[in-house]
């Protein structure tokens, strides 16, 4: 555990940081004002990607702006996954 810990430092300390330098088209969900859309829609969409290792239809080869609608409350459906 330690280790993964070390390497993790080492290569943000290398590579200058963790910013991927990424834009709004690309990750809607990192530029949401509420903590709570974020927070929901990054386990959904962590969900999303689980199943997808599990079943692996109707794949995409992009999963960028609103491919997965952000989740903004408790009471949307898709929470069931969580």
């Amino acid at each position: 555990l330690f280790g993964f810990a070390l390497l993790g430092a080492l290569r943000t300390w290398y590579v200058g940081g963790t910013e991927a330098g990424f834009g709004y088209v690309d990750t809607p969900i990192r530029y949401m004002d509420s903590k709570l859309t974020r927070t929901l829609s990054y386990l959904h969409q962590h969900a999303y990607y689980a199943k997808l290792l599990i079943l692996p239809w109707h794949q995409s080869w992009d999963y960028s702006f609103d491919a997965i609608p952000m989740v903004e409350t408790l009471l949307d459906l898709r929470m069931q996954r969580i």
